[in-house]
């Protein structure tokens, strides 16, 4: 087991976090440039940081950190990246999939119903009919942090 500290800036303070197991699985939740600073060695003025879930908490790192704390290689870090944001992609399909705005969705979008309706009452009359489901479709989008469902 490996301890390595990590240091992060919240509150214009410096505090440690030490992170205990850099052997445990990584889940990479996306990259995000409202973060600028490491949470591992403390280096600011990053261009962004990768937010990842350990078996120790959430923390933001940046790139080199993540490959040089689980011994990745560039095109180790950049599969992990792809395969965990597919994974989210998946579960935020299926969720959405799963609710009656997306069954709903699905079924009427390129139905001819669809078509009638555009025909007859305009596109502003099916946009408010499919609201409900582009807000959820939105809203799982930002829970699962990928662009489009």
């Amino acid at each position: 087991m490996i301890t390595m500290p990590l240091y992060s800036y919240h509150n214009q303070s410096l505090k440690i976090i030490k992170m205990k197991n850099f052997q445990s699985n990584i889940k990479i939740n996306g990259f995000t440039d409202s973060r600028t600073c490491c949470d591992r060695c403390g280096k600011t003025g990053l261009k962004g940081t990768w937010n990842i879930d350990t078996a120790d908490g959430n923390y933001f790192l940046g790139s080199s950190c993540i490959k040089k704390g689980w011994q990745m290689t560039q095109p180790e870090f950049t599969a992990k990246v792809n395969s965990d944001k597919s994974d989210r992609l998946s579960k935020a399909k299926k969720e959405f999939n799963a609710s009656l705005e997306g069954r709903f969705y699905r079924e009427y979008i390129g139905s001819d119903k669809h078509g009638q309706d555009i025909r007859n009452f305009g596109f502003g009359y099916v946009l408010k009919l499919i609201k409900p489901a582009t807000d959820l479709r939105n809203q799982i989008c930002e829970n699962h942090n990928v662009k489009f469902v």
